[in-house]
């Protein structure tokens, strides 16, 4: 019984590259820490936000972590992965702080209103003007 012969190996094809397995070289930055605890807390803002208010405390964190991330990631270009996670922990993080500005100030002034009786609460829980 005769074998038959394996059929010789193609040349290559120009402009074409093999599959090169990954080494250290060709793998990726990792993500910063405060990029995704950033996206991770604007987030938990969101989900707080539609079941209680306790979500407002956590958006400037969410802010503060995102634009300390960002920072660090674009200072040192290629160290650092995330830059995506940061700016949505920004962006989160800064309508909660917008929100939690408005609720503030409107809190205060149904307070100064109050003291000056201009509007009353009612039995019932609301305000009578």
């Amino acid at each position: 019984m005769s074998q038959t012969p394996t059929p010789p190996t193609p040349p290559p094809v120009p402009g074409y590259q093999a599959a090169v397995p990954p080494t250290a070289a060709h793998r990726s930055p990792p993500t910063h820490e405060h990029a995704s605890l950033s996206l991770g807390l604007g987030i938990v803002w969101l989900l707080g936000l539609c079941t209680c208010g306790a979500g407002f405390l956590v958006s400037p964190f969410a802010l503060a972590y995102g634009i300390s991330s960002r920072r660090a990631i674009l200072r040192s270009p290629g160290q650092w992965a995330g830059e995506g996670m940061a700016l949505s922990g920004i962006v989160l993080g800064a309508i909660g702080v917008m929100l939690l500005v408005v609720v503030i100030v409107a809190a205060l002034v149904l307070a100064i209103l109050a003291m000056n009786g201009t509007v009353q609460p009612t039995p019932g829980g609301g305000i009578k003007a």
